[in-house]
């Protein structure tokens, strides 16, 4: 089998996790593989890399501002795929798509497709795109989502039929073994990128919120975006700093869990989450906002807490509740990690996606 990958990603998050899952699955398969980057997103990797593994490249310009327009779209998607799968010849092609809407005009090869949907889309196609892109949807094209919630609302999107869309939840990167000896545990943890949809404004009024009533909590996120310079100033201002941290994300994030007192993720929308899984599987209690697919992973009072995304005093109250109980953090932590293991492992995402290879 021969597999040409169309892979959108950021140095750090669920997509580049998924796609290091991928590669690492075909690796151990000996699956035969190509995968379309551009430059920027080589230089992301250690240079021999995918070399190691013995997996193809193809670089391929980036995608300018004229070409997120849906239209226009549609066709630089063509023209990143269609060489590499003339010169490659693939069995399948996997799209593992973050932004909704981009990376659909890659159905137009007309081949074995799985698209993997990382996110869900905020605004409907008009009717002429729904036309177009339904006929493109044949029965050789595989759409896969990362919860419940996010099959929904692509289902919509789509006009697709959600008994079509296929379930395939993140799975877990396996905790390091390792044990800090005499490691305090007081972190109130957040990971991911510093956007507008992790709700980072939220965020600092909750941490704000604690600390006036429990001043030995720490809060840290560790990420970057667009707002992160406005978050860190807005923390000076307060005078938090030492209380309050921001820093840039960190590949090994083992140190920040074993530090971890409670997993926080107050966000706007998210089609799963997959730090809160991480959490989970460490045994981590997590507070969470209701949206998304996050309730298919905290589950209410058993592995966390659920509040909407902008209810500071459910969040801060729940979170302050969590620092002084440590047996109700015990009892969560022990089901979350009961939970991940039973739903979001390694080894069942190994199992779903080679099941879906064998459709082809």
């Amino acid at each position: 089998m021969k597999v040409l990958i169309y892979p959108e990603f950021s140095p750090y998050g669920g997509t580049r996790t998924f796609l290091e899952a991928l590669i690492d699955f075909h690796s151990k398969q000996g699956i035969e593989s190509a995968i379309i980057l551009e430059i920027e997103q080589l230089s992301w990797f250690e240079p021999d890399f995918f070399y190691k593994r013995n997996i193809r490249t193809f670089i391929v310009p980036k995608r300018s501002k004229f070409f997120f327009k849906a239209w226009f779209s549609l066709l630089f998607d063509l023209r990143q795929t269609l060489p590499a799968a003339l010169i490659f010849r693939p069995d399948i092609l996997i799209v593992s798509n973050g932004s909704p809407g981009l990376m659909l005009g890659s159905l137009m090869l007309w081949m074995p497709t799985i698209f993997f949907f990382h996110t869900y889309p905020l605004r409907p196609l008009n009717y002429g795109q729904q036309f177009y892109i339904t006929k493109l949807l044949s029965n050789s094209v595989r759409i896969i989502t990362v919860s419940k919630a996010s099959a929904k609302i692509v289902s919509e999107f789509l006009k697709y039929s959600q008994d079509k869309i296929r379930i395939i939840y993140n799975s877990f990167k396996v905790p390091a073994t390792k044990v800090v000896a005499g490691q305090t545990k007081n972190l109130i943890l957040t990971l991911g990128h510093i956007a507008y949809y992790k709700n980072p404004k939220i965020w600092l009024e909750v941490a704000s919120t604690v600390i006036s009533k429990s001043p030995k909590a720490r809060f840290l996120w560790s990420g970057d975006g667009p707002l992160s310079e406005y978050i860190k100033k807005e923390i000076l201002k307060r005078g938090l700093s030492e209380q309050i941290i921001i820093q840039d994300f960190i590949v090994n994030i083992e140190d920040l869990f074993s530090s971890t007192l409670i997993y926080f993720q107050p966000s706007i929308h998210e089609s799963h989450g997959i730090s809160i899984v991480d959490a989970m599987a460490r045994g981590i209690p997590c507070v969470g906002s209701r949206v998304g697919g996050i309730p298919e992973s905290i589950e209410e009072g058993q592995t966390g807490f659920l509040f909407n995304h902008d209810d500071i005093e459910g969040f801060s109250g729940c979170i302050l509740r969590l620092i002084d109980d440590s047996e109700l953090r015990s009892k969560l932590g022990d089901y979350g990690k009961e939970k991940a293991n039973l739903m979001f492992s390694n080894e069942k995402w190994r199992t779903q996606i080679k099941s879906l290879y064998d459709e082809f």
